[in-house]
């Protein structure tokens, strides 16, 4: 101060240093819960988000902004199991970042291999920090416990390009799941549906290159609309989800939904268990490998009230819930017809173009494959419709028998 005193007084000055990244491995041994049971003669496996929940460090800790995962290397003790070295692909950087392993093995070897991940991020050492983590896993080739159980269906929803993400957001987000047990036969009263999903539960892969989904795994049939190729199949690795892409709407019609048993598998090679009662099962299979999914469900654009007939009432119901929006008092998805997120005039519009409109009488016939058995045809004629009548044609199912035979090969649904 002026009369030359002086104070002294302590402060410390933080300088941030880098965190080491984090992450997880989820394989499918169970426990480890990180290790990777395959089959002898497995041939390339891949596992998606096999390497997950990446961050470049702990939340809440000085690690310095805008960080990305410099590199991710793979190294093993056993090389001579693999024609391909195990690695991984298709990363994608955090937040919550993701990768696959993929590794393809000599066939009719075993044995193990321990496997290190290794995650490098951009933050450096400088004052102490640290840049990367380390993990390590097992990959067991035929033997300890390796995956025998085939994957299943657990989820068929339909959805449209064109519906709102308000919309949406009342249907779970991606699609509306078609109902289980009695009320999967009523009927969908959208007028733009033209995406099907089908999700499995585990990893899943098909007749493509590199194991990708294709149109030859999957394909729908309408009574009336014969057989529906879908322009593409995407899969979502993350849910585990195929996305049938279409090039129309589906219109009122019947349907069928079939995926193929033979060329859709696990990563380990386990056929589709994808048997499925309609109107009564939860998830597909009987427990044993082997199976087509034949998965029925009904489209009657502007039948807001589900009766399988669009009427005065259908015209009624839009009505009383005109001006509704997503999430609002008075509002319902079966209401909001073209998926806007609100109840309109547009609504009103097609309901009234439908009037007058059912479901066909028949239900659909379309046979993927000779494996599939004269005895599903039977059972399926038989299948009770959404209004209560019951279809037994014996010369329309032999009739469908002798198409589905002919000029069809095993795990082929189309000619």
């Amino acid at each position: 101060d002026s009369a030359g005193g002086f104070t002294l007084q302590k402060f410390t000055i933080n300088v941030g240093i880098n965190q080491a990244p984090l992450f997880n491995l989820t394989g499918n041994a169970g426990s480890p819960v990180e290790d990777v049971n395959v089959g002898v003669s497995s041939g390339t496996s891949q596992f998606p988000n096999f390497l997950n929940s990446v961050e470049t460090g702990p939340i809440g800790t000085d690690s310095p902004a805008g960080q990305v995962i410099q590199s991710v290397s793979v190294t093993n003790d056993n090389t001579a199991l693999f024609t391909a070295q195990p690695q991984i692909i298709n990363f994608a950087q955090p937040s919550n970042g993701h990768g696959d392993l993929i590794f393809s093995v000599v066939p009719g070897a075993s044995g193990v291999a321990t496997v290190t991940v290794t995650l490098t991020d951009s933050g450096g050492t400088a004052n102490g920090g640290s840049n990367s983590t380390s993990k390590t896993f097992k990959i067991t080739v035929g033997s300890g416990s390796a995956d025998v159980t085939s994957p299943r269906v657990t989820d068929v929803k339909v959805g449209g390009s064109a519906w709102q993400s308000s919309f949406l957001a009342q249907v779970g987000g991606v699609g509306y799941s078609i109902p289980d047990g009695p009320d999967q036969a009523k009927a969908l009263p959208w007028s733009n549906i033209n995406r099907v999903y089908v999700d499995f539960n585990e990893p899943v892969k098909g007749s493509g290159t590199g194991g990708a989904l294709t149109p030859v795994d999957m394909a729908l049939w309408g009574t009336n609309s014969g057989i529906i190729v879908p322009t593409a199949v995407n899969y979502d690795s993350l849910n585990n989800r195929a996305t049938l892409i279409l090039a129309n709407p589906l219109a009122a019609d019947k349907y069928l939904l079939a995926v193929d048993d033979v060329n859709v598998t696990d990563n380990a090679g386990n056929k589709l268990d994808g048997e499925w009662t309609n109107y009564s099962s939860v998830i597909s299979g009987n427990g044993t490998a082997g199976g087509q999914l034949l998965y029925r469900f009904n489209v009657l654009p502007g039948d807001a009230n589900q009766s399988a007939t669009v009427s005065i009432s259908d015209l009624a119901a839009v009505a009383a819930n005109f001006g509704a929006s997503a999430g609002g008092s008075g509002y319902s998805v079966l209401r909001d017809v073209n998926g806007s997120g609100t109840i309109s005039i547009s609504d009103l519009a097609i309901v009234a173009s439908s009037f007058g409109t059912s479901l066909p009488v028949g239900n659909p016939l379309g046979i993927p494959s000779v494996a599939a058995s004269v005895d599903s045809i039977f059972d399926e004629m038989s299948d009770v419709d959404n209004n209560g009548d019951t279809d037994d044609n014996l010369e329309d199912a032999i009739g469908a028998v002798a198409a589905g035979v002919a000029g069809k090969s095993r795990g082929a649904f189309i000619s």
